[in-house]
């Protein structure tokens, strides 16, 4: 009976032991198998040798393949009943095989990245010398995606093809602008075209080829703009209209004078047209509202309203509202910081606190009062208020670095904008996810 249950004991040691042995399955791209790719694995069982190892995946026109030991390269196809696979791996001993690992990986297709010149946009108007700034072609994806994937330009062709004359073709290894390339830029004139063609990109697994980049040769830009909008003269009304071909230094009609909407469109040679650039509302020399444009997609507007008030609104490309609150215009001698530089065992975790509600705007004027900035959705995101403190801090510094010696000069103002009251972050859903309480720039309550 003894014998018996040490012989149970012993059995039932050895198959704890089985089960438990340690199965490593790693791969390249963190638990994603892409489509079409040579995916890399790395597989190993603990104290089992490789050649023991039958490694299999589920699907489809999926397959496995061993390359050397304890290294993989699975190739996956989209599944038509699922969106992920299993990666089987057994250990084949005397006449038994024993499953060990069973994972499940997603499929997905690689997300498509795109080639630039440089800065260059595909199909624009550049002048030779903004060509010649660019050094290198480059591969842009989403940037998770572009780590994981490692593609890097191993290969291209540069190909001039002139307004009058023969192309030059050359292709070039990696992803450098080189000297024979360069030289056929700086032989290049207004007018001709250049094709980079044949962009190949590589892992060390896989190869892809890009579309190509085509971009025209064009003649230096020299600002040109056109405007056109009402004046006023006492009761009569007349149209006025400052066309691209006038003198661009020759002056136009003061805000004072005029009425109406006015529009000004600049010329872009990366579009080889002109867009809309900025639209100002008059009321008889009252500006009403601006609006700025980039390629004629609006960005933000600034109304003015009564007891010069003047509200910024920001806009997503979608067209709904980004951030909207109350700015005021700077003065020659005024200057506006957004950081305090507090005592780290005062407030530690200032920096995240605040670079939260930090907003950013362009131009001559500085946010203050409060300010909401809202979802793509366009449900509220975050509200806070904005104060002016005086910058002692910046103004002894300035103090010290200079002489007030000019009596007839306004003397230099420095100022902190900083948060002030409550500040409220909202999730999609439109419930609080977090509530700050801040005086004078310190969050003194969460």
């Amino acid at each position: 009976m003894k014998l018996r249950f040490l012989f149970y004991l012993l059995l039932f040691t050895l198959s704890k032991s089985l089960s438990a042995q340690n199965a490593v399955v790693s791969l390249d791209f963190h638990q994603v198998l892409y489509v079409g790719l040579d995916n890399p694995i790395s597989i190993a069982v603990e104290g089992i040798k490789s050649q023991d190892l039958i490694v299999s995946i589920t699907g489809k026109g999926n397959y496995i393949q061993k390359i050397a030991d304890g290294r993989y390269i699975a190739k996956v196809l989209p599944q038509k009943d699922s969106s992920s696979c299993l990666i089987n791996v057994s250990v084949q001993s005397k006449d038994k095989t024993k499953l060990v690992s069973s994972k499940s990986y997603k499929i997905r297709f690689v997300p498509k990245g795109e080639v630039k010149f440089g800065s260059l946009i595909n199909n624009g108007f550049y002048t030779k010398e903004e060509i010649l700034n660019q050094k290198e072609l480059v591969y842009q994806n989403d940037a998770i995606i572009q780590d994981i994937l490692n593609y890097k330009i191993v290969q291209y062709q540069f190909l001039h093809i002139p307004k009058r004359g023969f192309f030059e073709l050359v292709t070039c290894n990696g992803s450098q602008i080189n000297e024979t390339v360069r030289n056929m830029i700086k032989h290049s004139m207004v007018g001709d075209i250049i094709v980079i063609d044949r962009i190949k990109i590589s892992n060390g697994h896989s190869t892809f080829e890009q579309k190509p980049i085509t971009f025209n040769v064009a003649q230096k830009s020299e600002g040109l703009f056109k405007i056109e909008g009402m004046v006023f003269n006492n009761d009569q009304i007349f149209p006025f209209l400052y066309p691209e071909t006038a003198n661009q230094e020759d002056s136009f009609p003061n805000a004072a004078s005029r009425h109406g909407v006015w529009k000004t469109e600049e010329f872009s040679y990366h579009l080889n047209s002109f867009f809309l650039k900025q639209k100002d509302s008059f009321h008889y020399g009252k500006l009403l509202y601006t609006e700025i444009y980039s390629d004629s997609q609006l960005e933000y507007r600034i109304d003015c309203l009564p007891n010069q008030i003047f509200q910024f609104t920001s806009y997503y490309k979608n067209g709904k509202a980004f951030q909207t609150g109350e700015i005021a215009f700077k003065k020659p001698h005024e200057t506006f910081n957004y950081e305090k530089h507090y005592p780290a065992s005062v407030n530690p975790n200032k920096d995240s606190d605040f670079a939260e509600y930090r907003i950013n705007i362009e131009g001559n004027y500085y946010p203050k009062g409060q300010w909401k900035i809202y979802h793509h959705t366009g449900k509220l995101k975050q509200s806070f208020d904005y104060v002016l403190i005086d910058d002692s801090l910046r103004y002894k510094q300035h103090l010290f670095k200079t002489e007030q010696s000019f009596s007839n000069q306004e003397t230099e103002q420095f100022y902190l904008i900083v948060l002030d009251g409550t500040a409220v972050s909202y999730n999609k859903e439109g419930k609080v996810e977090k509530r700050i309480v801040f005086r004078n720039g310190y969050p003194v309550k969460r």
